[in-house]
């Protein structure tokens, strides 16, 4: 029952986080890291799939791709090298990175996972 209480939460916020965002290209890319922190949970289910810390090493490796994501638009407006391109380096944009990684990481746990427990 907790555990659902706690899907139910993080859904709502993760919902109410990307209707508030202003930009649509934002909820998309919010959504990509979702995707791609499932994917993360599968590729490192791989070595050990009852370990728990597949979860914890999807998260790292999501919130770290992000900020290098957000690292290189730093550098592309610094360095001015695609002037036509408007891309900067924001905090809020590595939070919401890490943020959409742990929703998919989430979404695994609850959903995917739980119901193949459920199936066997």
């Amino acid at each position: 029952m907790r555990g659902k209480f706690w899907l139910l939460f993080l859904t709502f916020s993760g919902i109410l986080i990307v209707l508030s965002m202003e930009i649509p290209a934002e909820r998309i890319h919010f959504l990509e890291y979702g995707f791609l922190g499932f994917l993360f949970v599968k590729a490192f289910e791989s070595g050990n799939p009852s370990s728990n810390a597949k979860y914890f090493f999807a998260i790292i490796s999501g919130a770290i791709l992000g900020l290098s994501d957000e690292l290189f638009q730093g550098v592309l407006q610094v360095q001015n090298i695609f002037p036509h391109i408007r891309r900067y380096f924001e905090w809020k944009d590595v939070f919401m990175n890490a943020f959409g990684t742990f929703l998919g990481v989430v979404f695994y746990f609850y959903v995917w996972e739980k119901g193949r427990k459920k199936n066997e």
